[in-house]
């Protein structure tokens, strides 16, 4: 029985050194908030975001597991192609005063499966926008670049009203937002090695 219970504890404390949880910082992000509208489709876009995560990475540097992963961004950043007036009215919509963030953060992994050099992840995660927060299920492409460096690509559609924002209009109303949307984002994580020494 001895033999059996330190098989055990040798297997686990095997398996803890192969699977390393190392912290992670957001490097760079690019969110894209698509829509459409009476007279055209648009999309507005935040180059500026933050985040960190726990990546579990085995010994063959694989992608193992998330064990946390956030990203955030002010609702301010979002800027339009279409001018200075579709955005202040974005911001107006999104009550950006009150609620100055979009944020998401990760819940668990339902599924991780190898694909195309990378990893297609299955996440449930809380997506917070107008002060409203959801849990959404989304599917994300990992991949690590040859500095180490992940790359997360995902995307989501929506419904603005979901999060008890109205459909802006522009132009007295001549110019009508559906309440479609679709979130998409790249964003990469470098391994943080000032939180690795605390």
């Amino acid at each position: 029985m001895k033999r059996i219970t330190l098989t055990l504890i040798s297997f686990a404390i095997a398996i803890s050194f192969s699977i390393a949880q190392k912290p992670y910082v957001l490097t760079s992000g690019d969110l894209e908030v698509m829509g459409t509208s009476t007279l055209h489709d648009w999309t507005s876009t935040v180059k500026v975001m933050a985040g960190k995560a726990q990546i579990n990475i085995d010994e063959q540097n694989a992608l193992a597991g998330l064990t946390s992963f956030t990203w955030s961004c002010k609702a301010t950043d979002l800027i339009s192609e279409h001018g200075s007036i579709m955005d202040k009215n974005s911001w107006k919509a999104l009550d950006s005063d009150h609620y100055p963030t979009i944020s998401y953060k990760l819940k668990n992994v339902e599924k991780i499966s190898p694909a195309g050099g990378g990893w297609e992840l299955v996440t449930v995660g809380d997506l917070t926008l107008h002060g409203v927060t959801k849990t959404i299920r989304m599917n994300v492409k990992a991949t690590v670049n040859a500095n180490g460096v992940i790359t997360f690509t995902g995307s989501h559609a929506m419904k603005m009203t979901d999060y008890k924002v109205t459909p802006p209009t522009v132009m007295l109303g001549t110019l009508k937002t559906g309440d479609d949307l679709t979130i998409k984002y790249t964003i990469s994580y470098a391994f943080d090695k000032n939180m690795a020494l605390k």
